[in-house]
Formats: C-alpha cells, structure tokens, sequence
C-alpha cells in the first residue's frame, strides 16, 4: 500500500513539474523582447586589428530585414529566420540566435579573420580567411595583414564569398597560385617571428616569388611554393642566427630556394 502511494506521489509530482514548465513557457512566450544582446567574436591577433563587422551593423542589417524586434512579443520573432538572414552577411563564419529568460534576444557570431589581402592583375582586391574562404574588402575596415601583389590571376573572386578548396573550382585559372598563397598566408599567420617581419609576397611574371620583410632593406627570392614548410623554418633560422649577427644591412637578397642552403646577395 506504501509502495503504491508512493508511486502515485511520483507521478503527480512529474505532471505538476510539467504543467508548471508547461504554464512559464507559455508566459515566457508572451513576454516582449527587451533587448538585444549581440556579441562579436573577432578571433584577433594581439597585434592586428580585423574588425569588419559592429554591432551596429547587425543591428541595421535587423532593421533592414526585420523592421525592429524590440518590443515583439517572443513567440512571434522566428529566431531561425534572422539566423538565417544574418549568416548571409559575407563576414560571418558563423552564429547562433536565441532568446534569453529576461525576454532579451542573444546573437553570438563569429567574425571571419582574414589572414592575407591579394591584389590582382585585373585590380581587384580581396581577403582570404583563415579557412581559405575569399571575401570581399570592406571599406573603412582594413585588416593588418600580409600583402599579396603581382602577377595574380584574380578573375576567381566576382564580389561574393568563395572557398578556394571547393573541388568545383579546380578547373579555375590561378586557383594553384591563390591556394599556394593561403598556404603560405596560414603558415606566416602561425609563426609569430615570421608573422610580425614578412609584410608582402610578390609573384612575378616568371612566376617566382619575392617576399618583403619589415626589417632591412633585402628582398627574400623563392623560385616556386614546392617544400614551402622548409623554406620558411629555413629562413626563420637565418634571421635568428646570422642576421641577429649584424647582418640586416649586409644584404640586398636572400635566396631560400636551394635545399640546405640560403644563398646571399651582398650590397
């Protein structure tokens, strides 16, 4: 007789515990939205400044699209749709909408970081992102990043997001030159010596590579992208060593083609 009791006191307790759950979402739905909480992940570097995207702009972009949901009632804002809408802005990587207990509405998105501008040959000038992602330049916004000029055949990017790892853009001219330059970008991006001294890569039209440093008055030469890895620790380890050894204003090139060897140019 206990054990039934019990049993029944369960039950009822769980079906009180639901309609009383039932009962706050009801109310909470009927709550209007106070406010909005929107916050920016950048994914900076200590030393750079990428910001493409403000609260403000999500606000507007809100506006634009949804009037204004502040003063809504909860259960007639749809989340999905402005999480949708939002997402297609061409500097978020990604988001997520939810509505807060206070009736405030939260939107947490992360800021796509670019990693290396490239200016091409037909004068168009865009990002690349730490996922290989192009993305349009945004005016007003410039991102501390390495430089990418020369001989680029840019005609890839038309003004909307691409990712250049797309196997659908494998036929596309110049998409070897732009992976090899995000490959490189990502590397330097990586190494902090290298990050902070390489400020620009420059294709020539023989397709070789020039790399300019912030420090000296040298150019760094590279004959191709084949065994990038090496190169780079190659060069990272004569800085370290022979330049700090007063050897900045010895040089007008520094070649890091050769394996096992870096061959110098004095002035």
């Amino acid at each position: 007789m206990k054990s039934i009791i019990e049993k029944i006191l369960i039950i009822t307790g769980i079906a009180l515990m639901i309609f009383l759950m039932g009962f706050s979402t009801l109310n909470h739905q009927k709550r209007a939205c106070d406010s909005l909480n929107i916050r920016i992940d950048y994914g900076q570097r200590e030393f750079t400044s990428n910001m493409m995207l403000t609260p403000d702009d999500i606000n507007d972009l809100i506006r634009l699209n949804f009037d204004s949901i502040k003063g809504k009632k909860l259960k007639d804002i749809n989340l999905e749709h402005i999480q949708k809408t939002i997402s297609q802005n061409n500097y978020v990587k990604d988001i997520n909408v939810s509505q807060e207990i206070d009736g405030t509405i939260a939107i947490v998105l992360n800021q796509r970081r670019p990693i290396i501008r490239v200016f091409g040959i037909s004068g168009n000038s865009f990002y690349i992102d730490e996922n290989g992602t192009a993305i349009p330049v945004k005016s007003g916004y410039p991102a501390r990043v390495v430089i990418a000029s020369g001989a680029i055949d840019d005609r890839l990017f038309e003004g909307d997001n691409i990712n250049l790892f797309d196997t659908s853009q494998n036929a596309t001219n110049g998409i070897e030159s732009l992976r090899n330059l995000y490959k490189m970008a990502k590397y330097l991006d990586r190494n902090e010596f290298l990050r902070k001294e390489i400020t620009q890569i420059h294709i020539l039209p023989d397709g070789k590579i020039s790399l300019i440093p912030l420090v000296g008055n040298h150019l760094i030469e590279m004959h191709s992208f084949d065994n990038l890895d090496k190169k780079l620790r190659k060069l990272e380890l004569f800085y370290k060593k022979a330049m700090n050894q007063g050897g900045w204003g010895k040089y007008s090139k520094i070649n890091i083609e050769y394996k096992n060897q870096i061959v110098c140019t004095k002035i």
